[in-house]
């Protein structure tokens, strides 16, 4: 199997189109594949992304370790409270953060749950963001 590694750079400010060419010796389609939601960044793959005026926070990764990571990109100072939820809006986490200007990688230690869909909320006297996320 051979690779092709492209540098991208020069398109980073712009909209561009990626085709990928698929070969396989299936028959059939319950072997066939398909790509949904390709994004492209110069920082870390996310699970979800949520942008508002002053700030862009992404949960990054999986949380099949216990940890959740959070990427929080704010243009000042700030302090948030950030709370874990589970689907019934049952509280699993709730801790206060400072962040500063720029881009905050942050950790959250999450008690041991059951796999499934989560909620992380981020939010100060200004701003609020929720995101959702899955434990596998």
């Amino acid at each position: 199997m051979s690779f092709l590694n492209t540098d991208l750079t020069a398109y980073k400010a712009n909209t561009f189109h990626i085709a990928y060419k698929y070969i396989s010796s299936a028959a059939g389609t319950a072997d066939e594949w398909n790509i949904d939601d390709v994004y492209i960044t110069d920082g870390p793959v996310t699970v979800k992304t949520f942008e508002q005026a002053n700030i862009k926070m992404s949960v990054l990764g999986s949380t099949a370790d216990g940890i959740l990571n959070l990427q929080i990109e704010s243009d000042k100072n700030n302090q948030f409270e950030v709370t874990v939820m589970d689907m019934m809006g049952n509280q699993i986490l709730s801790t206060s953060t400072n962040v500063h200007v720029g881009k905050n990688r942050l950790q959250f230690q999450l008690p041991s749950l059951s796999n499934g869909i989560y909620f992380v909320k981020v939010s100060n006297s200004e701003l609020k963001g929720i995101l959702k996320f899955t434990k596998q």
